[in-house]
């Protein structure tokens, strides 16, 4: 459908897939407007949304997986239950419970403000503002003070955009989607842990390795195989993410959470563009 032109396909007309070989493409990349300028907002912000979470996630199932295995904790069963609970529940439910935990006068807010009595509440569902922005003004710098180069603009969005990182609302999301994943990826984890075999770690106790030698030199390295399976799905999960985004922000505000699969949905569906519209010559 990309290296069409299906503008006519809701009217029924012959033409509605007339060949355009990489019109499509030539229009994305060269003609300005505010269509490039969503399409690379979407692209930013999922890149973003992939490089939070996917390393996020991947690292605490790790953490969890190897203390669940641990032989001294008791109740491993209750553990497994508590961590995985939250990925077999309906991201739906867990999104609208995640509106309200983060609402401006919800338990976050709440709990904040009683170890910071100064703390003013932030509307974290609401704040376009970019994270790597926001750091960058507690020293100081700012869009006005960097220069013109800020302003230099690659394909609809200038630098200063490029480099605002994930918004805080978005950041927010990346918290849901890491918290309703680790519990499965956390049990991959473990049934890897539980096939290495207790002669490895025996013989690295015998030769004197340390506690974090012993994780570093032999569990990360046999857990490899399975690492690269675990981050696979992460890239595979993240790079879909739709369902948390359109029940929480529906891609705002100012379409700071707009990812690709949003963007896709909401032009195909919504306005029924199935590609550029580019019309026949």
């Amino acid at each position: 459908m990309s290296v069409t032109n299906p503008s006519a396909l809701a009217s029924g007309q012959d033409n509605a897939y007339q060949f355009v070989g990489l019109a499509n493409y030539q229009d994305l990349l060269f003609k300005q407007g505010i269509r490039q300028r969503d399409f690379f907002l979407s692209l930013k912000n999922t890149v973003y949304f992939v490089l939070g979470v996917v390393p996020a996630q991947t690292v605490l199932a790790l953490v969890l997986a190897v203390i669940v295995n641990q032989k001294w904790l008791k109740g491993k069963g209750i553990f497994r239950t508590a961590f995985y609970f939250p990925s077999i529940t309906s991201s739906v439910v867990i999104s609208i419970i995640f509106l309200w935990l983060f609402a401006r006068g919800g338990v976050v807010n709440v709990l904040i403000s009683a170890l910071f009595p100064n703390y003013d509440p932030v509307t974290w569902l609401n704040d376009p503002n970019g994270v790597i922005h926001n750091i960058l003004g507690l020293v100081g710098i700012t869009r006005d003070t960097v220069g013109d180069w800020a302003s230099s603009r690659i394909v609809g969005l200038t630098l200063w955009d490029w480099i605002s990182g994930p918004s805080v609302t978005l950041f927010t999301i990346m918290i849901l989607n890491t918290w309703t994943t680790i519990g499965t990826l956390m049990i991959i984890y473990l049934a890897a842990l539980q096939g290495i075999p207790s002669q490895v770690y025996e013989a690295a106790s015998i030769d004197g390795a340390t506690t974090w030698q012993t994780f570093r030199r032999i569990t990360v390295p046999l857990l490899a195989p399975t690492t690269f399976f675990v981050v696979t799905l992460g890239l595979i999960g993240t790079f879909q993410v739709f369902d948390q985004i359109a029940v929480m922000t529906s891609g705002g505000p100012a379409k700071t959470t707009l990812t690709s699969p949003t963007s896709c949905t909401r032009t195909a569906s919504t306005i029924r563009r199935w590609a550029w519209r580019r019309r026949p010559r």
